[in-house]
């Protein structure tokens, strides 16, 4: 049996260790953990984030790389913009 967990249930969350139970606390930001929306949400949010920058971007799951070929040092100033650009973006 399993006796210590965590339920977010319509925003609220609440803790019940050693069969007692917390009050509850809103949560005012993010993403519940554990359901089917999340991951979709999370694309939803990364799933543009090329557009904004000249430099080349991969994306696989959770993770985001960016590069360029540096052959001047304008090339370093743009890669330090995009940089700069996806802080924003975040």
């Amino acid at each position: 049996m399993v006796k210590n967990f965590c339920f977010i249930h319509i925003f609220y969350l609440f803790l019940c260790y050693d069969y007692q139970l917390s009050e509850e606390v809103r949560v005012t930001s993010g993403v519940p953990q554990a359901n089917v929306i999340g991951p979709l949400l999370f694309l939803a949010y990364v799933n543009d984030i090329w557009r904004n920058v000249e430099s080349n971007i991969q994306l696989f799951a959770d993770d985001c790389i960016i590069c360029r070929k540096v052959t001047v040092s304008s090339g370093i100033d743009k890669l330090q913009t995009d940089l700069n650009k996806l802080g924003e973006y975040a």
